[in-house]
């Protein structure tokens, strides 16, 4: 991970007017006043003072990685049980062997008596 140090300084001027912005969009969507006073906080705060545009990067930074470790943890996990087990329990459940992982006879090798042609090899996808 690149860190806020090794950013040229207009990546960082970029990344203080998203996080402005967004804070500016979530005032607009939710009406609660807390949020424009943020967004003009962290946009004057981070102009007026490097330091202080290095802070609220850091910050920035932090809130990332905690989202970044709910991603991966929690919702990874919902949509493993709410979608991904249920759909293997009913295929379980429906008894049908569709990808073969049950040896029913002597061999799982099927014989197709094909002869090939032109036509099946121009379009072969």
């Amino acid at each position: 991970m690149r860190t806020q140090k090794n950013k040229p300084e207009l990546e960082k001027v970029k990344s203080i007017l998203i996080i402005t912005l967004g804070f500016l969009l979530l005032f607009i969507l939710f009406k609660k006043p807390v949020l424009l006073y943020i967004s003009l906080g962290v946009g004057t705060v981070s102009l007026m003072s490097p330091i202080m545009m290095e802070f609220v990067l850091l910050i920035w930074d932090k809130i990332a990685l905690i989202l970044g470790w709910i991603n991966t943890r929690i919702l990874l996990a919902a949509i493993f049980y709410l979608f991904l087990l249920p759909i293997a329990l009913l295929t379980r459940l429906t008894a049908r062997n569709l990808l073969q992982l049950k040896n029913t006879g002597g061999s799982v090798f099927n014989t197709r008596n094909h002869t090939y042609t032109k036509e099946d090899l121009e379009n072969t996808w």
